[in-house]
């Protein structure tokens, strides 16, 4: 059996808490230093909202929501210390940079120190835990709770001390309501607990009593994870199958597909795969390590069951809690090997493609955070830095003449709209005449539980008096905006079909394009009414560098 002593594992010396903090200033280094670089983009508007809410509007707009209000409520107790969006990614880049020296404390409590560092400094280099530690969103959280869940779960069946299980169950109750996931990770946990005291009946005692304030909590919002599952069907129409398996196999060890190549992905994938393998016949021989292994595949079994009976849930963030695991397991596999050399050419090698993943991701910053972000490049148009949106929105603030509006319109994607709208309505602040324009109903999954009575226009009928001009923000090319020009006209003819054709309808209005402007990858084209003075203005096209 590899494990260590019990007093080497609960002991916690001065070195060990010069690696604790060691590896909380590494991970920082990492995660500052282009926290501001990038626009704010959509799914972190919806917790940005969530700051101007009151605590109890939170907890009712989550219910729209995949995520339970916790974090909600820590961002507005962070935001009344200092405004900006910046200040709030501050928080994301602090709490995953603990999760390094939670992760450490795991490793320690599965094997020994050795095992702990390891796993550390995988968990200072993983792209998906650097990446989420540096948007607003709530999964660095809800990682960090998880693996102190783990680490309190593996201190509770060793010791039955009840300190350990309450502080257990105090983090699965943050957990649950950080992220909804964290009903597999708590389930797994109790079928553990089940089996582990099968013969001694006496000791269900205290993990569940432990756990009965939790357990009572969470009901509340049960009825809301239902409803919530069921919205699934609005927006995942495909079932679980092989090229979502792919995809997960890549988030757990490079987290990235590099351009969706999927040969560089399964080759610099293989030390992890090797490494988990190699560590499956260490399960029966240790209880340290057979419960994270049972976490982790009990979890991937019951969101399989899931996916396959209903619609697909295996998305690569929705398993980032079982991502310290999974590198836990694939750390203790190459150290199980005899062998001394292997053992460190395994090492190196997982080490080796974390590098080369962080140099890519630091290189092609914009790009890569669009893997994340979108599943791709949002577009291939090249110029732009990340921030072209915040300075569109800056410009309209300044552009923008009292009877005019602004209209958020990408060719046939509502989804491409919202992308555009959310964000500048952040930027605006709401003060702004700003509109979403879509023929049909904006689907959750775009944003239709975030629009305010009035956001939303479905034709330009809506929109009365008519402005005397529309400032249409979009991601395509402004060419195929200006329906008079010939490039437009031969673009439309030749490479699109449109089904709902805003440009047209402002044509057929009497609008006429006056001017474009881009920056990056996005742009605003003018309409001015035919009749307006401003058409005295000849049409010109402008290019702002950033």
């Amino acid at each position: 059996m590899i494990a260590a002593t019990e007093n080497e594992k609960d002991r916690l010396n001065r070195r060990d808490l010069v690696v604790l903090l060691s590896l909380i200033v590494i991970a920082l280094a990492i995660r500052l230093p282009r926290l501001t670089e990038l626009d704010v983009w959509f799914d972190e508007v919806a917790l940005l909202f969530q700051t101007q809410m009151s605590f109890s509007q939170i907890w009712n707009f989550c219910k729209n929501e995949n995520f339970p209000p916790l974090y909600g409520w820590i961002l507005k107790l962070w935001g009344a210390l200092a405004p900006g969006e910046n200040w709030l990614r501050l928080l994301s880049a602090l709490l995953g940079s603990l999760i390094p020296s939670a992760t450490y404390l795991l490793g320690k409590e599965i094997k020994d120190r050795n095992l702990g560092l390891w796993l550390a400094a995988t968990c200072v280099l993983s792209l998906p835990l650097v990446y989420y530690s540096q948007i607003i969103r709530m999964y660095a959280l809800f990682v960090l709770l998880a693996c102190c869940s783990y680490y309190c779960f593996l201190k509770a069946i060793d010791t039955n001390r009840w300190k350990h299980w309450w502080l257990m169950g105090l983090c699965n109750l943050l957990a649950f309501y950080t992220f909804l996931f964290a009903v597999f990770m708590v389930a797994a946990q109790f079928l553990i607990i089940i089996w582990w005291y099968r013969r001694e009946l006496r000791k269900l005692y205290r993990p569940f009593v432990s756990h009965l304030p939790a357990f009572i909590l969470m009901s509340l919002w049960i009825i809301t994870l239902m409803q919530r599952y069921q919205k699934v069907y609005e927006f995942v129409p495909w079932k679980l199958n092989a090229a979502a398996v792919a995809r997960f196999g890549t988030y757990m060890g490079t987290g990235i597909s590099f351009g969706d190549n999927p040969f560089w992905s399964l080759l610099l994938n293989i030390p992890f795969i090797i490494g988990f393998l190699l560590s499956i016949p260490q399960w029966r021989k240790s209880r340290s390590v057979a419960i994270p292994a049972f976490i982790f595949s009990t979890v991937i079994g019951a969101v399989a069951v899931v996916s396959v009976v209903g619609h697909s849930m295996f998305f690569g963030r929705y398993f980032l809690f079982i991502l310290p695991l999974y590198l836990g397991l694939v750390i203790y596999g190459w150290l199980s090997l005899k062998s001394r050399w292997k053992r460190t050419l395994g090492i190196a090698a997982v080490f080796i493609v974390l590098i080369t993943c962080q140099i890519y991701y630091q290189v092609d910053f914009r790009v890569a955070n669009d893997y994340f972000r979108y599943t791709g490049p949002l577009t291939t148009r090249g110029g732009d830095d990340g921030k072209s949106l915040s300075r569109i929105a800056a410009l309209l603030k300044t552009r923008l003449a009292v009877d005019e509006i602004i209209i958020h319109y990408s060719k046939d994607d509502v989804r491409m709209r919202s992308l555009s709208f959310f964000p500048s309505l952040y930027y605006h602040q709401r003060q702004m005449p700003e509109y979403l324009y879509s023929e049909h109903s904006v689907p959750s999954h775009c944003g239709g539980q975030y629009l305010k009575q009035g956001e939303w226009i479905k034709s330009l009928e809506d929109l009365k008096p008519s402005p005397s001009g529309v400032w249409l923000v979009t991601w395509d090319d402004p060419a195929l905006m200006d329906f008079t020009s010939e490039e437009s006209q031969r673009l439309r003819g030749e490479l699109y079909h449109w089904s709902e054709d805003l440009p047209l309808a402002l044509f057929n209005l009497g609008y006429q394009v006056r001017e474009h402007i881009t920056d990056g990858a996005v742009s605003t084209v003018h309409f001015v009414l035919s009749d307006s003075q401003a058409m005295a203005t000849d049409r010109s096209t402008t290019n702002v560098t950033p």
